[in-house]
């Protein structure tokens, strides 16, 4: 069976607010890594934990937790949960503290207010599950190691200076041979404690090397300090972050390119035979795409096209180069424009086509020589339902 004790740490993994009815609820709030420099401690991200006594409104998490757990209904276990919770009031009126697994205590003050210590060895943050705190060198510890290395490395000098000594003088004592075998053992337990003792010292340096080395370089060359996060990358002395490198492209080049690849679309449009609908454009070296022609209202659009292009011109040069225009559409068959030319002009404005411009035939609702008198056309036309711009 699981207790309700198990059940609110289990919540605080996931959620950020879990309350007890009629009890109170824990509030919990994210903590981002820190770093101790007194005792050379860095601690990972983390949750920080409140407990508030206001927060007493059954929200229903809890109930249906440990109903799911433990196979009952809600309202069983609504009633499971009462009883834990009048056993927790009763235990803080005689002085005793309620251990929460995972979570921390909770206990009466002087003045019997319930106060919550959070549990410091268990971190609740999801995203840091595994981690834990990393004991790195401050500056006095290194200067401790250095100075336990030059020791070492003086007595193993001073050690070598004996055996030199030790190799240029032999003497031969003369023993009876019956001692002779406690001498020899004598002399290898000699020999075994000096080989054991420097093995361990070359032990503890390989050890405490790498750690004074790792102690200056992650704050020198990382931003550890300022972010409080550390990469695998950050133990690797040999990596270089790469640069970023930036290419600027001329919008000249890019409209250029563009004008050229319509041409040359255009030019093998004209080549099609009279009277095609559609023209295979190569999408990629094995694929094409079948693109619908536009029709005019006569039957032969290519024959046609010079001839309209010299309408649309001289239409242009018939409008006053003074007059503004109000703009209500722009399309690229001239159809529909007339199409909406006739509804405005049923509405009783003065609109049409003002200009053949990138391939859209433009309509205007009206146009004047002063600004008066383009109010008046602007209002008439956003009354009947066609807003639009001013083309000057």
């Amino acid at each position: 069976m699981h207790n309700v004790e198990g059940i609110i740490g289990q919540l605080l993994f996931r959620h950020n607010c879990v309350i007890i009815p009629s009890f109170g609820g824990f509030v919990a709030k994210p903590i981002s890594a820190k770093i101790d420099f007194d005792n050379g401690i860095m601690y990972p991200p983390s949750k920080s934990l409140l407990f508030n006594r206001q927060l007493v409104n059954n929200d229903g998490l809890l109930i249906n937790e440990y109903a799911e757990a433990n196979g009952r209904s809600f309202d069983q276990a609504a009633t499971e949960i009462q009883e834990v919770i009048n056993h927790w009031k009763s235990k803080l009126k005689k002085g005793e503290r309620i251990e929460i697994d995972k979570v921390g205590n909770l206990f009466l003050d002087i003045e019997n207010n319930i106060c919550f210590e959070q549990d410091r060895f268990y971190n609740l943050l999801l995203e840091s599950f595994g981690l834990s705190q990393v004991q790195f060198l401050s500056e006095e510890d290194v200067q401790i190691v250095e100075s336990t290395i030059e020791i070492i490395e003086k007595r193993e000098e001073e050690v070598e200076r004996h055996n030199q000594t030790e190799k240029s003088v032999k003497i031969i004592p003369i023993v009876a041979q019956e001692n002779e075998e406690e001498l020899l053992l004598q002399s290898f337990t000699v020999e075994k404690k000096k080989k054991s003792n420097s093995v361990w010292r070359y032990v503890a340096a390989a050890c405490l090397l790498p750690i004074a080395f790792y102690s200056f370089w992650i704050p020198l060359t990382t931003d550890v300090i300022e972010s409080g996060v550390i990469s695998i990358k950050d133990f690797n002395p040999f990596y270089q972050t790469p640069t970023p490198s930036y290419s600027r492209i001329s919008p000249l080049e890019t409209s250029t390119n563009t004008i050229t690849h319509q041409l040359d679309l255009e030019a093998k449009i004209d080549e099609l035979p009279d009277g095609a609908t559609e023209y295979p454009m190569k999408y990629s070296e094995n694929h094409f795409i079948t693109v619908d022609l536009p029709q005019s209202e006569n039957a032969d659009y290519h024959a046609n096209a010079e001839k309209t292009r010299d309408k649309e011109e001289t239409l242009n040069e018939l409008i006053s180069p003074n007059a503004i225009h109000y703009i209500v559409g722009a399309f690229g068959n001239k159809s529909n424009a007339q199409k909406l030319i006739k509804k405005l002009q049923s509405k009783g404005l003065e609109a049409k086509i003002v200009g053949y411009t990138n391939g859209l035939h433009r309509v205007a609702s009206g146009s004047a020589l002063s600004e008066e008198a383009l109010q008046d056309i602007i209002i008439k036309s956003k009354k009947v339902g066609y807003p639009g711009w001013v083309l000057r």
